[in-house]
């Protein structure tokens, strides 16, 4: 038998390798079974989700000394970088000079690489790699790895000086950069008064939409403008060449999607996922290497901003905000020392109401992500100007009716007290370090007064503004009612729930003090000290039994009140007029997710009744099929909103059909103390504040809130 043949029936004999596991498996850390012939494996199968597998691009493997000398290059770049920083021209490379080399051979699926090691993608089709299975082709591409140094001249030695790390990587069509760019217009960070998006869109247009063309500094805007649109774009390059659900076509320019729209788009977020992780890595590299942290400017401000909303979505611990906060700080101080007659980022009343928009939407972020929020006092009112109207004033307005006028007139103070009262919540009572202090039960019923007195004021205006888009042909004026009635809803509901989850923790915490007490109190030897402890232990109980019954009835309240803000917060997201408005970073990572949990728990434990506990579900799970256009969802949390509602309309049959036939059971209001649900009134006055039912599954969600 022949060398040639022996070595073809060993290759015939030698197992295949297995296939890689599928996205949903490989998300999660577990054993992945993939199917031939592009079927779904078992566990996708089962959890009824689609099973893709992106594809990955393996690069030749180099031995170990060329990485060293790779590092130590980039190191010593770096370091001189840092030591001649002010020396430094913000455009060192030639980029304008430089022209493109012919692609290699190795290009032919991956895209044009070009001498300046730059990714040039033409196609659609250039991004799905030949080795993709029959089930995923098309369903998740993928941008080319790319290697720092030129192809044709292999790796740098150590000699030789790297390429500069801020020389883009990915090159995109100019079709596509400029479609980004214009979309870039229907998202809510367009309004932000910092983003010099006009400005930019001239210079970027006149190069000829290249933006290696840019200075450094716009360049890096603009790759966080890419990122930040790829988010929402649905260009085959973005979302793969498979065709898209007749409503993705219209979905951005469509007026209140949730209440439009009822499809589930979350396969195009999944879709979507490859190209904006690799568009947004590269916005961070540029950004990293052209210290735009630390270098004060309009355009290194914007992008750490769409940096820091990109960052909010995967890391609570966001250095973007604090710099962008610390450059607005310095170019307003500036401005302010020396005013002129017109800026064109502060000063007007048009951009202190948008300052204050953006500034509500930073606090409740930084509320619910337990850190301190980025502005002082003083940088609000160097950025917005005076203090908003007091609350007790804007009640007594609303209540006297409002016109077109006064209601965005009334709005900058709402928006105003919404931003103090966040502040206060966190610096008075759930902050760092007001946690580890006794609670000012004075302090926190006047707070919480205060909270009421917000909300009262916010659903008196969202009724204004109802009654006011009555009869409005104007697609332009109902989109500024909505817009401003749904933010102000927003606010205040997200501070109701945080004071809610505040209050929930100090409980659990004071239950687990008193337990731990009575537990040392019984380990006593001798009869005399168990008699004197026994003695002081209940003296000193006495204080602590009396902090514990006040906080148990503001708690009541509390939860009393948060049943109604998740109902107010479900009918507020069908308010949203963009869809871009209900996809925004800060609304998914901040809140949405914590409503539907805090749902689940309320409708378990009987907090509020079972038939709007389901309509605020149902909304809510509308709200995650949209946002599954943008963002990639793996959690199956609307697999379990489905599959608690199933359980909720089961259990709520029965108890109606006994409710009916019993007519000793007496009807109660929608949230009185004591819902419906729980029929006969032989309860325990205290129902939800004995600290005894707080530790099952009612109050212990495995999500947590």
């Amino acid at each position: 038998m022949s060398p040639e043949r022996t070595s073809a029936s060993e290759l015939a004999a030698k197992p295949k390798k297995k296939p890689p596991a599928c996205d949903y498996c490989k998300a999660r850390r577990v054993l992945c079974h993939p199917q031939p012939d592009g079927r779904s494996c078992p566990r996708c199968l089962e959890k009824g989700v689609n099973c893709t597998t992106t594809p990955v691009v393996r690069r030749k493997r180099r031995p170990q000394h060329v990485v060293d000398e790779e590092k130590d290059t980039e190191m010593d770049f770096l370091s001189n970088r840092d030591a001649h920083q002010m020396d430094l021209d913000p455009n060192p490379i030639p980029i304008r000079n430089q022209t493109p080399s012919r692609p290699g051979p190795a290009t032919e699926t991956a895209g044009s690489i070009h001498s300046d090691d730059t990714v040039s993608i033409s196609s659609p089709q250039l991004l799905t790699s030949s080795s993709t299975s029959p089930s995923n082709t098309g369903s998740l591409v993928a941008l080319p790895r790319v290697q720092t140094y030129s192809l044709h001249e292999g790796p740098p030695s150590a000699n030789s000086a790297g390429p500069s790390p801020s020389v883009p990587r990915i090159q995109l069509p100019t079709h596509l950069v400029q479609n980004l760019f214009n979309a870039f217009m229907n998202t809510p960070f367009s309004y932000h008064p910092m983003i010099p998006y006009d400005r930019l869109r001239v210079k970027l247009a006149g190069c000829g939409w290249q933006p290696s063309l840019l200075s450094a500094e716009e360049r890096v805007l603009v790759h966080c403008i890419q990122a930040i649109t790829a988010l929402t774009s649905i260009d085959p390059i973005i979302v793969g060449p498979e065709p898209l659900p007749p409503e993705c076509h219209h979905i951005m320019t469509a007026s209140n999607p949730v209440r439009t729209v009822k499809v589930d788009l979350r396969t195009v977020g999944r879709r979507r996922e490859g190209i904006f992780q690799q568009l947004r890595m590269e916005a961070l590299r540029q950004a990293r290497a052209e210290g735009i942290a630390i270098n004060v400017s309009p355009e290194n401000a914007s992008s750490c901003y769409l940096l820091a909303a990109l960052e909010n979505h995967f890391d609570d611990l966001n250095v973007y905000e604090a710099a962008f906060a610390w450059q607005v700080r310095a170019m307003a101080d500036a401005w302010c020392r020396r005013p002129l007659s017109s800026h064109v980022h502060f000063g007007t009343p048009d951009l202190s109401v948008r300052w204050r928009s953006f500034m509500m939407s930073d606090a409740i972020i930084s509320l619910f992500q337990d850190r301190p929020f980025s502005y002082t006092i003083h940088d609000e009112r160097l950025l917005c100007g005076p203090d908003g109207l007091p609350l007790e004033k804007l009640s007594s307005l609303l209540r006297k009716g409002c016109d077109t006028g006064q209601f965005y007139t009334y709005f900058p103070s709402i928006v105003f007290q919404i931003t103090r009262i966040a502040r206060k919540t966190y610096e008075n009572f759930s902050g760092a370090y007001p946690s580890r202090h006794p609670i000012n039960y004075e302090a926190l019923k006047r707070h919480w007064n205060q909270i009421l007195l917000l909300q009262e004021v916010c659903e008196s205006f969202r009724a204004h503004a109802i009654h006011l888009s009555i009869g409005l042909q104007s697609k332009r004026s109902n989109f500024g009612l909505s817009s401003c009635s749904s933010a102000v809803s927003l606010g205040w509901t997200n501070i109701v729930l945080c004071m809610f989850k505040f209050l929930k923790t100090r409980l659990e915490e004071a239950a687990m003090t008193n337990l731990y007490a009575k537990m040392d109190a019984m380990n006593d030897d001798s009869e005399d000290e168990r008699d004197d402890s026994g003695a002081t232990a209940s003296s000193s109980s006495q204080p602590s039994d009396s902090r514990n019954t006040a906080l148990e009835s503001i708690f009541g309240e509390v939860k009393h009140t948060t049943c109604k803000a998740a109902v107010a917060f479900s009918k507020a997201t069908e308010d949203v007029p963009l869809l871009t408005r209900l996809t925004h970073a800060k609304l998914v990572k901040g809140s949405l997710n914590k409503w539907v949990h805090f749902l689940m728990d309320a409708t378990d434990s009987k907090w509020m009744p079972a038939a709007e506990g389901i309509e605020a579900l149902e909304r809510l799970r509308d709200d995650l099929k949209l946002i599954g256009f943008s963002w990639a969802d793996y959690s199956d949390l609307v697999e379990g909103i489905d599959s608690h509602i199933c359980h909720l309309m089961a259990d709520s049959l029965p108890q109606a059909t006994a409710a009916s036939s019993n007519p000793s059971v007496a009807a109660m209001s929608a949230y009185d103390s004591l819902f419906t649900d729980l029929g006969s009134l032989s309860w325990n006055p205290t129902y939800g504040i004995d600290l005894h039912s707080m530790n099952p599954s009612h109050f212990q969600h495995p999500a947590g809130f």
